[in-house]
């Protein structure tokens, strides 16, 4: 009888091991000019490219209720973070979009910034848009996420483990 208890608390105790380590599995982007990595979980899909002298990085979750956009760029010594907040609104926040929060953030890896949630509607549905700001080393970074309202609850914590993975390379 101990034996079958004891065999039954190690497969439990397996199982449990292997549902975390599916968690937290991901994929890291590495970007080495820009100093930065990020974790994405395995089954989303990922495309970068260039534009407008900034680097763009889209992964959409598998379900397609997710996208997260990592932005990259170089940026004068003299631009805050409050400069990228002013540029994004003004210039590549979707129409419609007002911002509801905007406030001090600071990422389990410790960077500093600003985030922002802005609430509207794309293609008549009611989305939900984050944006955390920062800056390291002449380079800006805007780090995205949108969420239709209806999901934002359920997929809060993705979305937070993505925007905590983010991290800042050391400089050579």
């Amino acid at each position: 009888m101990l034996n079958k208890t004891f065999d039954c608390k190690k497969i439990v105790l397996i199982f449990i091991i292997l549902f975390a380590l599916q968690q937290v599995n991901g994929q890291w982007y590495v970007n080495k000019k820009y100093g930065f990595k990020i974790n994405i979980p395995d089954r989303w899909n990922s495309t970068h490219f260039e534009e407008n002298g900034m680097l763009v990085y889209k992964f959409i979750s598998s379900d397609n209720n997710i996208i997260v956009e990592l932005d990259a760029f170089d940026i004068d010594k003299s631009i805050h973070v409050f400069d990228l907040v002013s540029d994004f609104e003004e210039n590549r926040l979707p129409e419609g979009f007002e911002c509801s929060s905007l406030k001090d953030y600071t990422t389990e890896t410790n960077i500093k910034g600003k985030i922002a949630i802005y609430n509207g509607y794309l293609n008549g549905i009611a989305e939900s848009f984050s944006a955390f700001y920062t800056t390291n080393n002449n380079k800006g970074y805007v780090l995205s996420t949108l969420v239709p309202i209806e999901k934002i609850q359920e997929k809060t914590e993705e979305t937070q483990a993505i925007i905590n993975s983010f991290q800042l390379l050391k400089s050579p």
